[in-house]
């Protein structure tokens, strides 16, 4: 075997490097462009109005109790809400790393599919956020911990159908021996995120579109990216 072949086939059986994922987030947009911009315009929306709504939650100041409350429940539903659209972006992403490119009438079959996954997606995440929330409650580092150690979960759920705890534990042992360098490669993912959800603090409406297309480009997509190679270097029997 050649030097080439064997670069080639170590490369292939590390820990992927992040500008590498960050490069394949992209192509994976570049080529599904028009299905995938739907439904982050779609999420986009949902969240910006949540985000407006949470700034007249804000703004009110406890003065109109059942004000306040209508906002709250709004805001509540609709980041519940968004979740649809993300669990219909994360359905084509697992069918485009398949192999198969999306065309814009394909949106109504997802669609269909999502309807028999969202409750259980939900309640993966929720399952996981209480997890990490337990994990900042036992001294804030084993959130950190939790974190990384679960955050395949909804993943897992989406490209496997494995459920709530299955879920939760497919990821602990996929994530085993990577903690490290997942943690720093999700750290490296967010920073530009959160630089520019500072700079743009007094523009929330172009500060909630930016932030939200940046999230599924460096978060979203290179998130389940690195799920999917890290699941074919730990093999299915993990």
């Amino acid at each position: 075997m050649s030097k080439g072949n064997n670069k080639s086939a170590s490369e292939e059986n590390s820990f992927p490097k992040i500008i590498d994922l960050v490069g394949e987030s992209w192509g994976l947009f570049k080529t599904n462009f028009k299905p995938l911009l739907i439904l982050i315009a779609i999420t986009g929306m949902i969240n910006l109005i949540a985000s407006l709504g949470g700034l007249f939650f804000d703004d009110t100041n406890g003065q109109e109790l059942i004000s306040d409350l209508f906002v709250l429940v709004l805001v509540i539903f609709l980041s519940i809400l968004s979740i649809y659209p993300l669990l219909m972006y994360l359905q084509s992403l697992d069918k485009i790393i398949s192999g198969k490119n999306l065309i814009k009438g394909q949106l109504s079959g997802i669609f269909k599919e999502t309807k028999g996954k969202f409750w259980g997606f939900l309640f993966v995440t929720i399952l996981y956020g209480l997890k990490v929330l337990l994990g900042f409650i036992l001294l804030i580092i084993p959130g950190f911990i939790f974190m990384v150690m679960y955050f395949m979960a909804p993943y897992i759920y989406v490209s496997e159908g494995k459920r709530g705890l299955e879920a939760l534990r497919e990821s602990k042992a996929i994530t085993s021996g990577y903690k490290g360098k997942i943690f720093v490669t999700l750290v490296v993912l967010y920073l530009p995120i959160i630089v520019v959800s500072i700079i743009l603090t007094s523009l929330p409406i172009i500060s909630s579109i930016l932030v939200t297309f940046l999230s599924f480009i460096l978060i979203t997509n290179p998130s389940f990216i690195l799920y999917k190679k890290l699941r074919k270097l730990k093999g299915d029997g993990v």
